[in-house]
C-alpha cells in the first residue's frame, strides 16, 4: 500500500512539472525503467557494480523489496528491524514528493 502511495505522489510530482500528458509520460518511463532494473526486482543488487548498488541503497523500491524478499522467504514479520526500515524509507520519499508537489503547485499558481 505504501508503495503505491509513493508511485501516487511520484506522479502527482511529474503532473505539476508538465503540461502535457505526452511529455509527462515519457518522464516517467525514463525514470521507472532504470529505477525497476536498479532497484534488484529483475537483476539482483549482488550483480551489480559497486558504483551501481550505492545508487540503487538511495532508491524508494530497493529496501520494499529486499523486506518483501525476507518476509516471502525468511519468514520475518512487521517487527523486524529491515521492514520497519523500509516502511520508515517509503514514507519518507512519499512525504518528500508530496512536499515537493505542493511546492512546485504553488510555484506555479502564482
Amino acid at each position: 500500500m505504501i508503495q503505491g502511495f509513493c508511485g501516487m505522489t511520484f506522479g502527482l510530482v511529474i503532473s505539476t512539472i508538465f503540461t502535457t500528458e505526452i511529455n509527462a509520460h515519457q518522464i516517467t518511463m525514463s525514470i521507472f525503467y532504470p529505477v525497476l532494473l536498479l532497484s534488484g526486482i529483475v537483476w539482483p543488487l549482488e550483480g551489480q557494480p559497486i558504483w551501481l548498488r550505492t545508487i540503487s541503497k538511495w532508491l524508494p523500491m530497493t529496501k520494499a523489496i529486499d523486506a518483501m524478499r525476507g518476509i516471502l522467504l525468511k519468514g520475518w514479520c512487521i517487527k523486524h528491524l529491515l521492514v520497519q526500515q523500509a516502511f520508515m524509507v517509503t514514507f519518507i520519499w512519499s512525504m518528500g514528493f508530496l512536499i515537493l508537489a505542493l511546492i512546485i503547485f504553488n510555484c506555479r499558481r502564482v
